[in-house]
């Protein structure tokens, strides 16, 4: 009975962690213009206590047919098998590995998986308080596109993409 409560406990607790608002943009150069965008639609399970961050855990997916660049032609080139091809590939995932305090700062560790293609992610975690006192999460970090065969080998289309992701509860 015991094992029942505490896991019933866990699994409310996650529950009432869930994001109000998740916030993933990205930026890349393409022909050596800057291009900028966002993921309308995504999801996170998060668990997260200042006082034990080793038991923080953090569960992303994002809905890669959500990608807005402000071009709806442009999005859907990108939905196609040569960069995201969201057919095969619909979610894009992050799972954190490991959290810790560094100084006075958190580090976040983990995977990120696009196109069934894993790699490792480690960035500061910031914490601050938002508009209204809610508690705001961001990240941002960089990766190469073609690690994770976004784009093959598109020769004006910049290496380097930029992340950032906020979460706001």
């Amino acid at each position: 009975m015991g094992i029942r409560i505490s896991l019933f406990l866990l699994y409310m607790a996650c529950a009432s962690l869930q994001a109000q608002e998740l916030e993933v943009r990205f930026a890349i150069n393409n022909a050596g213009i800057p291009v900028e965008g966002t993921f309308r639609s995504s999801s996170i399970q998060y668990m997260f206590d200042r006082q034990q961050p080793e038991s923080a855990f953090f569960r992303a997916e994002v809905d890669v047919a959500s990608i807005d660049t402000g071009i709806k032609a442009r999005d859907r080139h990108l939905l196609k098998p040569k960069y995201f091809d969201a057919g095969n590939y619909p979610k894009m995932t992050f799972k954190s590995t490991k959290v810790y305090k560094q100084g006075a700062d958190y580090v976040l560790e983990g995977e990120l998986n696009i196109k069934n293609t894993i790699r490792p992610i480690t960035t500061p975690l910031l914490i601050s308080h938002g508009d209204g006192g809610q508690k705001e999460f961001s990240v941002s970090f960089v990766l190469n596109r073609r690690d994770f065969g976004v784009g093959r080998n598109h020769l004006i289309l910049g290496d380097e993409v930029r992340v950032s992701i906020k979460l706001r509860n």
